[in-house]
């Protein structure tokens, strides 16, 4: 792919990293479609013969706890009846006794009807269903982190332009400190640091014109200290410039490409609207028959 190609040692730590890992993942990601495909087809394979046994034991089981409830039933009618002392109807308590007797053995019977393999293969259902299930999640995991720092990236880039036009407002804040009155020097200031946060990827920038701020608050007010946090704020503000520019010319289009190319396979889960055909493409993997009664 073309972005492997582009020089992005310019970009700070964080989104160079973030780059780099994102690429190592995307590879990762045509092995754990495998894992994908085969713990599936491990659990399909095994499901033919395991599906039978399961509703059989399930119906047996069902009426299992049909006797149970009337077993219990019974026996709170027994302690009832003795709780009355002398007034127990001695053909009565007999009656329930040999009920609950009958009952306990209809249960029994049942439960001897329940296949010797049922444990086991119950064990080795649960074993493959949990392995496709975490190869799954782990494929999902692994494509939106693969995806999300393009996106991310990506809307830092296309604020370039907002950034730039930030330059004479935040340059106006030597001036603001200079010559107004605290109070009305925090208020300008907070405005600007209001317009700056709706840019992506400026935290380190607003992070210093809020300290040049707060540097003005209280009983004693420091021109001095807020003056040098400014000039942080704008070191870094040049600095963010200056890389954010180079990248629009030489790293924007790659990533846009790279990312329109891994949009409909790794990225489909992070959009936010569905095309049509994206939309036909997922309700078809979501349309096929599962038995889901065979997980409970």
């Amino acid at each position: 792919d073309t972005i492997s190609q582009v020089n992005v040692e310019y970009l700070p730590d964080k989104y160079k990293k973030a780059l780099k890992t994102s690429q190592l993942q995307v590879l990762e990601t045509f092995d754990l479609v495998v894992a994908v495909n085969k713990s599936d087809q491990d659990l399909n394979e095994f499901i033919p013969g395991y599906e039978e046994l399961h509703h059989l034991v399930r119906r047996i089981e069902l009426e299992v706890r049909k006797i149970e409830f009337d077993i219990h039933e019974l026996e709170q009618r027994k302690m009832r009846l003795e709780r009355n002392g002398n007034s127990v109807d001695a053909l009565i308590m007999k009656q329930i006794g040999e009920s609950i007797e009958t009952f306990q053995g209809m249960k029994d019977e049942l439960e001897e009807k329940i296949p010797s393999q049922w444990q086991s293969e119950r064990e080795k259902f649960e074993k493959l269903n949990k392995e496709a299930r975490e190869s799954r999640q782990k494929y999902r995991r692994n494509s939106d982190s693969a995806y999300e720092p393009l996106i991310q990236l990506s809307a830092v880039l296309n604020s370039t332009q907002a950034l730039l036009e930030m330059e004479k407002p935040l340059n106006s804040i030597k001036s603001i400190i200079e010559n107004e009155q605290p109070d009305s020097a925090m208020q300008r200031i907070k405005k600007i640091e209001s317009a700056l946060g709706g840019i992506k990827g400026v935290s380190s920038i607003k992070s210093k014109i809020s300290k040049a701020r707060r540097a003005l608050k209280g009983k004693k007010p420091n021109p001095e200290k807020a003056l040098q946090q400014w000039q942080l704020g704008m070191s870094v503000y040049y600095q963010e410039i200056e890389w954010r520019q180079l990248a629009v010319n030489e790293l924007a289009q790659p990533l846009a490409n790279y990312e329109l190319l891994l949009k409909d396979s790794i990225g489909l889960r992070m959009q936010k609207k569905l095309n049509k055909d994206q939309a036909l493409a997922v309700a078809a993997c979501k349309s096929s028959h599962e038995d889901i009664s065979l997980f409970f």
